[in-house]
């Protein structure tokens, strides 16, 4: 068994560039809307193809959202 080699810096790159469209497209698009649904809310347009939403507040008493 070989030892883990370190990643190259371009690949490293590579990666980050290829995640970025996917992410960005999942996390702000209008289409994606539905799915984020459950757990925000829309506050309306915050700018061109820019989606304001916000985390729901918790449902149950006692409980935290993820951001507080």
């Amino acid at each position: 068994m070989s030892a883990a080699r370190r990643p190259v810096p371009r690949d490293v790159a590579l990666t980050a560039a290829a995640a970025f469209r996917p992410s960005r497209s999942l996390g702000k698009a209008s289409v994606t809307r539905p799915l984020r649904a459950p757990f925000t809310v829309f506050h309306g347009p915050q700018g061109p193809a820019e989606p304001h939403e916000e985390a729901q507040p918790p449902k149950a008493p006692g409980t935290r959202s993820a951001n507080s």
